[in-house]
């Protein structure tokens, strides 16, 4: 059980976040979070107004979190944007295969608004970072749009064939994809 205080509500996110780590998405209630933290179903309330606003701050703290890791990391610091651009799909690639349950909630599973979800995102905005460097000298807003929901659907898609076993990662592959997207807008 987690002690309360005035940090409740981070506390019901990180509930939420490590029962959905854990493949337990599909059968979260309030009233199981609520149970585990020490609350009952109304003090719930106090904090957030129904399992879909819940969902949405835990989606948003996870895509915060990934952009934390990729900070972390050299991905934003190539000198060729193409390479960040590859190195970020590798990564999330690299966590739909590993972290199976968040990604599938974050990416697969989420009822919420996804075009919402992806242009307020902190990963959106590191994504259109990298996007924007290699079109910089192009009609940035159309073009960006295009290469980004290419890319992004690329990304995700192959994720989705590796997570479920359909085929094996082919570094190769994915590289001159990414670029072969990036250069066909």
């Amino acid at each position: 059980m987690f002690s309360l205080g005035k940090d409740t509500k981070q506390k019901i996110i990180t509930l939420t976040l490590q029962e959905i780590a854990a493949g337990n998405y599909a059968t979260l209630s309030l009233r199981k979070i609520s149970k585990k933290i020490g609350l009952t179903t109304g003090a719930f309330y106090k904090h957030f107004s129904n399992k879909t606003q819940l969902l949405t701050v835990a989606a948003n703290q996870l895509n915060s979190d990934l952009v934390g890791e990729v900070r972390q990391t050299d991905i934003l610091k190539q000198q060729e944007p193409e390479k960040s651009l590859i190195a970020l799909g590798k990564f999330l690639i690299g966590k739909i295969e590993h972290d199976k349950a968040s990604m599938d909630f974050l990416f697969f599973e989420t009822k919420s608004s996804y075009e919402t979800l992806i242009a307020t995102s902190p990963l959106f905005s590191v994504t259109m970072e990298i996007i924007d460097k290699i079109i910089k000298n192009q009609k940035k807003e159309e073009l960006a749009g295009k290469i980004f929901y290419r890319e992004w659907s690329f990304i995700l898609g192959y994720g989705l064939l590796l997570k479920n076993n359909v085929t094996p990662y082919d570094d190769q592959f994915f590289e001159n994809t990414v670029l072969t997207l990036l250069y066909e807008a």
